[in-house]
């Protein structure tokens, strides 16, 4: 019995870990754009799109959500200490994605998670 339930744990931390409906990712180096998707799980219902940010930049940084690659109808700009949350309402399947552009920042440390909740 206590080997039934050890490999049905295994087994769910794995399911868990393999999560593709949110990343989170740490911004060290502040050189290169990042742009990520993120595929919402099929047949999983889902209402909003959250974006988290938290650290620090030693000036202005981009980022958006958006449904295309080349969408930048959306963009935030921030700086200095960074705590926000930023949510959008999602009712579809389709991706979305995630873009950071360190703009004008040469130096910091952010901690950003997105997900489709």
């Amino acid at each position: 019995m206590k080997k039934i339930i050890a490999i049905c744990l295994t087994l769910l931390f794995f399911i868990s870990c393999n999560r593709n409906d949110e990343k989170k990712i740490i911004i060290t180096k502040f050189e290169n754009i990042f742009v990520d998707s993120i595929v919402p799980i099929k047949n999983k219902t889902y209402t909003s799109y959250n974006l988290f940010i938290k650290g620090y930049a030693n000036d202005s940084i981009e980022v958006r959500k958006s449904k295309s690659k080349n969408d930048n109808s959306y963009s935030y700009f921030y700086k200095g200490d960074i705590d926000i949350r930023l949510d959008s309402d999602y009712y579809g399947e389709n991706v979305q994605y995630f873009y950071f552009n360190p703009y004008k920042a040469t130096e910091g440390r952010l901690e950003i998670t997105y997900s489709l909740d």
